[in-house]
C-alpha cells in the first residue's frame, strides 16, 4: 500500500473500502470457480450457483480453474468476490478492460444499484463512453496532475477530450494529418470474426498493403 509524499486523506467514519486490481491478486489460480464463493463466504452450493450465475458463471463453468480462465472471466469473477464483502465505497482500477460489452452492462446494473444504496465509487477507465454512461463526474488528470473536476452533464465529450490533450476545445479543430489515399484495397491480411469467449468481442478487420 503506497503512501501519499504530501497532503492528508481523511476516511469517513465506518467506511469499508473495496479495491479492484487488474491483476486480481485475490483469487486463487489452484481453487475451482465455486470453491472461490464457496471458500471465501461459506455458501453452500447452491447459493454460490446462484450468484455465480449473476455474474455469467453457468453451467459446467462454475467448475473451471482459476488459473486456467480468460482475462475477462478472472475480472468478472474478482469484482464478484469484491462486491461479496460487502465495502460501501469502491475504487475500480480499469474494470472493465477485459470485459465484453455484455459483461460491461451487467457490471454497470451492479454499480447503478450500489449507488442507489449509497456506496460511493471511483471508477478508473480510459473508455470515454463508459465515462458517460455511469458517472455522475470526472476528474480529468494529466501527467500526474489534476486539470479538473466536473459534472458529466455540464462537460460535452469532445471538451473532456481537449482536457485530457492539454489543449484549448478550439485547438482541436486545427488538428490535421496528412494522410495517404489508397488507391486500391490489397489486403495482406483478413480475418472474420475473430473471437474469444469471455475476453474478446468478435470482429472483422483487414490490412492493406501500404496501410497503417
Amino acid at each position: 500500500e503506497k503512501q501519499p509524499d504530501s497532503g492528508i486523506v481523511q476516511i469517513g467514519n465506518n467506511v469499508k473500502i473495496g479495491y479492484y486490481s487488474q491483476e486480481q491478486e485475490m483469487l486463487h489460480p489452484e481453487y475451482q470457480v465455486i470453491d472461490e464463493v464457496r471458500n471465501m463466504f461459506n455458501y453452500g452450493e447452491g447459493e454460490a450457483r446462484n450468484i455465480l450465475g449473476m455474474f455469467l458463471f453457468r453451467g459446467d463453468d462454475v467448475f473451471k480453474q482459476v488459473g486456467m480462465l480468460s482475462g475477462g472471466e478472472k475480472a468478472r469473477l474478482s469484482l464478484l468476490c469484491l462486491f461479496l464483502e460487502r465495502p460501501n465505497f469502491l475504487i475500480l482500477d480499469e474494470p472493465t478492460s477485459s470485459l465484453d460489452d455484455e459483461e460491461v452492462e451487467k457490471l454497470f446494473v451492479l454499480m447503478r444499484r450500489l449507488q442507489k444504496e449509497g456506496v460511493g465509487i471511483i471508477f478508473v477507465t480510459h473508455f470515454l463512453e463508459q465515462v458517460y454512461a455511469v458517472c455522475d463526474r470526472i476528474t480529468v488528470l494529466r501527467n500526474g496532475t489534476l486539470v479538473g473536476e466536473y459534472p458529466v452533464k455540464e462537460l460535452p465529450r469532445v471538451e473532456l477530450v481537449a482536457k485530457m490533450m492539454g489543449k484549448n476545445f478550439d485547438d482541436l479543430a486545427d488538428i490535421k494529418g496528412d494522410h495517404k489515399v489508397l488507391e486500391k484495397f490489397e489486403p495482406v491480411i483478413e480475418a472474420e470474426q475473430v473471437g474469444r469467449k469471455g475476453s474478446i468481442k468478435p470482429f472483422d478487420f483487414a490490412v492493406n498493403k501500404g496501410e497503417v
